[in-house]
């Protein structure tokens, strides 16, 4: 018997994939257990959150794992509000709330980078890639403003802990979550290309540096010029009241059956509220360590998932 959640005739392909294909049925199962026992803890209504799923499922299955991890971490998750952020959690007395968000691939010409290839020649595309960097800009300043009018409203207050939850959903692959390569980590840090100087005769690494990268250029086919989109985040107080950031490369589908080995948290060093340090578990784990008044290292700590999926 077909769960209501997949009741309705027709609708994406990725609905409509899902509700008919035997080979995903085990997935199928796992996001209607969900959504039952979630289903009060999602800010639309029930009639509302299945026609979102069918339009746009990807998102609202995003919506739908992030509810069941949180609970597999054992936070406490509060109804929120339908015209609030998407999710409200009581982590420890403290209440976090996170907006969660599907990366697009844009509009051609006016989301996509300078073409640095004039020629026709074979060059080499600079790191991090500016196409995928201007989709996570857009993506994070969208959120951004949607926090900004939470406040503006009094829905939350100025100090409240925001989390930003991106999920690429295959758009873009191989972004190096887990790793100090991760487009989100080096987006958010407004961090570039990195440099190594190796000792030919011992071979080892006497000296390295990464750059700063805290603008991508694009064409704009509306203004019919190249322009600048800052990149400027974490290490700028204008972004204090998100205290970190939770993201994927991967869609809710592989996530499910590798068990969520592919979340990462990316903390943010200037959060004037930030998460409390058992927050999680979340695989994989970039937190600012204060040195000095002005100087920080980054490191990346690694967990064992959470059990959400049984």
């Amino acid at each position: 018997m077909t769960h209501w959640l997949f009741s309705l005739n027709s609708g994406s392909k990725e609905y409509e994939n899902v509700r008919n294909d035997q080979y995903l049925k085990h997935f199928k199962d796992w996001l209607c257990r969900t959504f039952d026992r979630h289903k009060d803890n999602i800010g639309d209504s029930p009639e509302q959150f299945r026609h979102n799923l069918s339009v746009d499922f990807n998102s609202s299955a995003w919506h739908l794992f992030l509810l069941s991890y949180f609970d597999a971490c054992n936070i406490c998750i509060i109804k929120p509000k339908p015209y609030g952020p998407d999710i409200i959690l009581n982590h420890n007395k403290k209440l976090v709330y996170v907006e969660a968000t599907r990366v697009t691939v844009g509009v051609a010409g006016e989301n996509y980078p300078v073409d640095i290839n004039t020629n026709n020649e074979v060059v080499s595309l600079p790191y991090p890639d500016p196409k995928i960097q201007l989709r996570l800009i857009n993506s994070i300043n969208y959120k951004k403003k949607k926090i900004d009018d939470y406040i503006d409203r009094k829905i939350i207050s100025p100090d409240a802990s925001v989390i930003l939850a991106l999920n690429c959903n295959l758009n873009f692959r191989n972004l190096y979550v887990g790793t100090y390569n991760s487009y989100f980590f080096r987006t958010l840090y407004s961090l570039g290309s990195e440099t190594i100087f190796i000792d030919q005769k011992t071979l080892k690494v006497t000296d390295q540096s990464i750059s700063i990268k805290d603008k991508v250029e694009k064409y704009s086919s509306k203004r019919d010029e190249n322009i600048e989109i800052d990149s400027k985040f974490f290490q700028f107080k204008e972004y204090s009241n998100i205290a970190a950031v939770i993201a994927t490369d991967n869609d809710v589908y592989n996530l499910f059956w590798k068990k969520g080995v592919d979340l990462e948290i990316i903390h943010n060093i200037n959060a004037q509220q930030p998460l409390l340090k058992d927050f999680g578990p979340i695989p994989y784990a970039h937190t600012p360590i204060p040195i000095s008044n002005h100087k920080f290292k980054l490191e990346i700590e690694r967990k064992k998932p959470a059990m959400f999926y049984l």
